[in-house]
C-alpha cells in the first residue's frame, strides 16, 4: 500500500512536469518584469479586473500579484490579455446586424435623342434599388478596445446578357467592406449602417416599330442596354476582429442568414476593392424627357453640313 501511494505521488509530480514543460515551450509564456526591477516567466492564468489581481502560472507553481505591480509593458500585456479574452465572449461584446433593408428604390429612363426637332423616345426604364444592413456593436469588456476592425462581404446575383453567346448568364458580385476602431470605449453602444450594393433591374425595353401609319413603342422584357438584368440579394458575411499585443488576431464571424451556403466565399477587404461607385450613386428618379437638340440649341436651325 506504501509503495502504491509513491507510485501515485511519483505520477502526478511527473503530470506537474510535462505541464510546466508545456507551458515554457508554448509561445504565451512570457517574462513579467515588476516596478522593482524583479522578474518572473510564466503565463497568465487568470486576471481579475475587480481587484487588479493577475495569477501567473510558472515552473514553481502559481502566483497571484496585484497587476499594478508590473511595469508599464508587463501590465499593458496583462491589460490586452484580458481584453482580448473579453472581446471573445459574445455576452461581453454583443454583435446585432439588422437587415438587409430596401434604404431606397428610384428609377432611370434613358432616350434616344435624334438630331433636329425630333423628340426623344424612351428606350429603357431601369428599376434600382439600394440594399444594406445595420450594425449594433455593444462593448461590456471592461476594457476600451483598440485596433478593433469590422469587416464583411455583401453577396448578390447580377444577371447579364452576354452576346457572346447569346445567353443569359448570372453572375455572384461580392462587394467588400471594412471600418476601423483605433479606440471602442468600454461601456459604450454602437449603431450604424453598413456600406451598401444597388441592384440593378434592367425590365423593361422599349421597342419602336412601324404600323398604323407610324411608329408605335411596345414594351418588351428583355436584356435592356445589353449589360444587366434582374439583379437579387443573397446575404452576408461579417467577422469583427482585435489583435492581441502578441500579433494574434481573434474574431467573431456571423453569417447572415445562418444558413448562407458556403459557395459564397469570403472576400477579403483591401485598398483596392473597397471602393464603389455605388457609394457615390444618387438615389433620385430621373425620368423627365430631355429636349430635343433643336430646343437645347434655343429654337435655332442646325446647320447642314
Amino acid at each position: 500500500m506504501h509503495n502504491f501511494l509513491n507510485n501515485i505521488k511519483w505520477v502526478n509530480r511527473l503530470i506537474l512536469i510535462l505541464v510546466f514543460l508545456l507551458i515554457f515551450n508554448d509561445s504565451s509564456a512570457r517574462t513579467f518584469t515588476l516596478m522593482d526591477g524583479t522578474s518572473l516567466e510564466g503565463k497568465i492564468q487568470d486576471y481579475d479586473i475587480r481587484s487588479d489581481k493577475v495569477i501567473i502560472l510558472t515552473k514553481t507553481g502559481r502566483k497571484s500579484i496585484n497587476a499594478d505591480l508590473l511595469n508599464n509593458e508587463s501590465y499593458k500585456f496583462v491589460r490586452n490579455w484580458d481584453a482580448v479574452r473579453q472581446f471573445q465572449n459574445p455576452d461581453k461584446f454583443r454583435i446585432t446586424m439588422y437587415g438587409p433593408d430596401k434604404l431606397s428604390t428610384w428609377l432611370k429612363n434613358i432616350w434616344l435623342r435624334n438630331p433636329g426637332k425630333v423628340d426623344p423616345w424612351l428606350t429603357h426604364e431601369i428599376s434600382l434599388t439600394r440594399i444594406g444592413y445595420d450594425l449594433k456593436l455593444i462593448n461590456e469588456t471592461g476594457h476600451d478596445l483598440e485596433n478593433l476592425k469590422v469587416k464583411y462581404c455583401l453577396f448578390y446575383k447580377q444577371d447579364r446578357m452576354d452576346h457572346e453567346i447569346e445567353e443569359r448568364v448570372t453572375d455572384i458580385v461580392v462587394r467588400p467592406c471594412i471600418n476601423e476602431y483605433n479606440i471602442f470605449p468600454n461601456e459604450s453602444t454602437e449603431r450604424y449602417t453598413l456600406k451598401s450594393v444597388v441592384l440593378r433591374d434592367v425590365e423593361i425595353i422599349y421597342v419602336r416599330t412601324s404600323g398604323g401609319g407610324g411608329w408605335v413603342e411596345i414594351k418588351e422584357y428583355l436584356e435592356g442596354d445589353g449589360r444587366f438584368l434582374r439583379s437579387d440579394f443573397i446575404g452576408a458575411i461579417l467577422r469583427v476582429e482585435m489583435q492581441a499585443l502578441d500579433g494574434n488576431v481573434v474574431s467573431h464571424e456571423n453569417k447572415y442568414p445562418k444558413d448562407l451556403s458556403e459557395e459564397y466565399q469570403w472576400l477579403e477587404p483591401t485598398n483596392e476593392n473597397i471602393y464603389w461607385e455605388d457609394d457615390y450613386i444618387k438615389d433620385v428618379s430621373d425620368t423627365v424627357k430631355p429636349p430635343t437638340p433643336y430646343e437645347e440649341m434655343g429654337g435655332v436651325e442646325e446647320e447642314e453640313e
